[in-house]
């Protein structure tokens, strides 16, 4: 066997660095797709959990990763999931991906509660004030030429005003009013998700979840821990 490698190393050189090339190639390349997603996922897992909620609750039908599909739950569950015991806060959005210029989430949050769960930190400006206002982060804000207050960003094939600018880590790097994004799907009073905050975590986290799943109407609704 030795000898059949040294052979092929000796009387066909370039065949063999070729094929050492071309197998290289192949295990960087693999090695390159794994960290990029694994680097993906890692994000998203801080990004959820800098959101403040230790639950992440959604209809059965929606993706378990982003939540792509249209907004199907009527923010009333809010109300239902606020009366669970052991729950502290529940905030519902509403989740839109942005393809104009690059691939990225939107967030239509209900600004009180979702600030409830941990609350923003204002690194410029404030929150919203008018209903196309939106709030980016800092690390969006220093993208391009950069954005300040004031400044108009199109999304959602509108016009926004950033209205305030806040340290990154909140679940997305732009944020809409949640009445806004309904009334742009020409859908009132949905939300897609709700995060939930729970009552000395993680310890009631799976009571609370039981109680969710036992709640008439929430069945086969998915309940996730963040």
């Amino acid at each position: 066997m030795n000898k059949l490698i040294l052979g092929n190393l000796v009387h066909r050189p370039l065949r063999s660095i070729i094929s050492a090339f071309a197998v290289a190639i192949e295990v960087i390349m693999i090695l390159s797709i794994a960290a990029i997603m694994f680097g993906m996922l890692n994000a998203s897992r801080n990004q959820q959990a800098g959101v403040g909620g230790d639950l992440i609750v959604r209809p059965a039908a929606s993706n378990a990763i982003i939540a792509t599909s249209a907004a199907s739950a009527d923010v009333r569950i809010a109300d239902v999931l606020r009366k669970l015991p052991h729950v502290e806060v529940v905030s519902p959005v509403n989740i839109k991906i942005n393809t104009a210029g690059s691939v990225e989430n939107i967030y239509g949050i209900d600004f009180q509660s979702y600030d409830a769960l941990r609350p923003f930190v204002f690194k410029d400006g404030g929150p919203f004030q008018q209903p196309f206002d939106m709030i980016i982060d800092d690390l969006q804000a220093g993208t391009g030429k950069g954005f300040h207050v004031g400044d108009t960003i199109n999304a959602l094939n509108h016009t926004f005003r950033i209205c305030g600018i806040v340290e990154h880590g909140k679940g997305a790097r732009k944020f809409i009013p949640l009445t806004t994004m309904d009334a742009l799907d020409g859908n009132p009073n949905k939300a897609a998700v709700f995060y939930v905050r729970t009552e000395s975590v993680p310890k009631f986290q799976q009571d609370v979840r039981n109680e969710i799943l036992s709640t008439p109407g929430l069945e086969n609704w998915s309940v996730q821990t963040t």
